[in-house]
């Protein structure tokens, strides 16, 4: 009499599931493939993490400046531009980039035609990995966060809120505090943020 094939369980049909993630991810990735996972963290939400993993890696980084043309955004360089088509050219580019997971923060010491610059110039080069069908993937752009001395200037400056600048100036008793400055511009609070329709406000 033939043996009939036992079943597995749920738990051990996701365990293999999470141990097949773990293989693809390293064959896409290779030597890159790092990543880590608490011992306690949960079975569903390590397969969902695993999952955003791999659709990264399958994707890969291309720069944001060849994804947004290749989704039709015009990008001329600014001295192309008037005021008005620059104005157009930035809110496009940003709601396009929301639309791709990435969000661009912290612009507000910037005119326009310096942020389109800066943007045209260097951020939008750097090569940047985006799942638009995965909603939970995204990308936070900061301008003022690479920790270069210049981006902390003005995150104190225009930025920090007072208890940032106490804790900042404890930490670097011996470094001068920049006087704070209301920023130039009102953009933020404006722009595509994550989750969608979050509430965004000044702190200066």
């Amino acid at each position: 009499m033939a043996k009939r094939k036992r079943r597995k369980s749920g738990d051990a049909q996701q365990r293999d599931r999470i141990a097949a993630l773990r293989r693809k991810i390293v064959e896409a990735a290779g030597e890159r493939a790092l990543w880590g996972v608490s011992s306690d963290c949960p079975a569903d939400v390590e397969e969902q993490f695993l999952q955003q993993v791999l659709a990264i890696e399958q994707v890969g980084a291309t720069p944001l400046f060849d994804q947004l043309v290749q989704a039709g955004v015009a990008l001329p360089p600014s001295s192309e531009l008037s005021d008005p088509q620059l104005d157009s050219t930035l809110r496009r580019v940003f709601e396009v980039l929301a639309g791709f997971g990435v969000y661009v923060t912290s612009t507000d010491h910037l005119s326009d035609r310096d942020l389109y610059d800066l943007l045209w110039h260097d951020t939008l080069r750097q090569p940047e990995t985006t799942v638009p069908e995965n909603p939970n993937i995204t990308c936070m752009i900061d301008l003022t966060s690479t920790g270069s001395e210049e981006h902390i200037q003005l995150w104190l400056t225009y930025y920090a809120t007072e208890e940032d600048r106490e804790a900042w100036q404890a930490d670097f008793p011996s470094d001068p505090l920049p006087a704070k400055k209301r920023r130039p511009h009102d953009r933020d609070r404006t722009l595509p943020h994550w989750p969608p329709h979050s509430p965004s406000r000044r702190t200066d």
